[in-house]
C-alpha cells in the first residue's frame, strides 16, 4: 500500500505569484484588525481592484473567527475561487489558536473537495508566530486532513521560502516540489 503524501511547494507571495497560480482555490486568512489587508490578502485585494476591502467595509465579511466567505476572482488571478477565513484579532493568535483555526480551514477545504490550494499561514508575518514554531503543527494537521492534495504555501517574506523548504524537506509525509520564485 502506497503512503499518501502531501505535494508541497513554497513560493514568495506577490502579484506575479498570484497571476501564475494554478490551483483550485486560494485560501486567505485575514485578521479583523488588518486594515488595509496585509500579505497575500493585500496583493489579492490590489489585483481585484479593492474588491476584498469593499466586502469588508460593507460588513459582508468582518474576519471574525469561524467566519467564512467564498468568492470568485473574475479571472484576475490564476485561480477562480478565493476562500476567506476570519482570524479575529491578531493579538489573540497563539500556537493553540493557530492549530484550531488551521484545522477548521482544512476541514472546510476537505468538504469542498479542493485538491490543490494556495495559502499563507496566519500570524506569521507580521508575528506573533514564527515559521519554526508553526510548521511542525501545520504539517501534522495538513497531512492528517488532506494528505493527498497539492499545497502551495505563500510567504510574504521571501527569505522565509528557504527556511520553510528546509523545515519541510525532512518530513516523509511531504513530497517537496521545486520552489517557484
Amino acid at each position: 500500500m502506497t503512503q499518501k503524501r502531501l505535494s508541497f511547494m513554497c513560493s514568495p507571495s506577490g502579484l506575479e505569484t498570484l497571476d501564475k497560480l494554478s490551483v483550485d482555490a486560494l485560501v486567505l486568512m485575514p485578521f479583523a484588525d488588518d486594515q488595509p489587508l496585509k500579505g497575500t490578502a493585500g496583493f489579492c485585494d490590489w489585483r481585484l481592484n479593492g474588491r476584498l476591502s469593499r466586502i469588508i467595509q460593507s460588513g459582508s465579511f468582518t474576519a471574525k473567527p469561524l467566519e467564512v466567505l467564498l468568492t470568485n476572482t473574475q479571472g484576475k488571478i490564476g485561480t477562480e475561487r478565493i476562500f476567506l477565513f476570519g482570524q479575529g484579532m491578531r493579538k489573540e493568535m497563539d500556537l493553540e489558536v493557530f492549530e484550531k483555526r488551521i484545522q477548521e480551514v482544512l476541514a472546510t477545504i476537505k468538504k469542498a473537495r479542493i485538491n490543490s490550494y494556495a495559502l499563507e499561514l496566519p500570524g506569521t508575518h507580521p508575528g506573533p508566530l514564527s515559521f519554526p514554531q508553526v510548521m511542525p503543527a501545520f504539517l501534522d494537521v495538513v497531512t492528517s486532513f488532506l494528505p493527498d492534495t497539492t499545497l502551495t504555501l505563500l510567504c510574504p517574506a521571501p527569505k522565509n521560502v528557504e527556511l520553510i523548504s528546509k523545515i519541510v524537506a525532512g518530513d516523509n509525509r511531504v513530497a517537496v516540489k521545486p520552489t517557484k520564485h
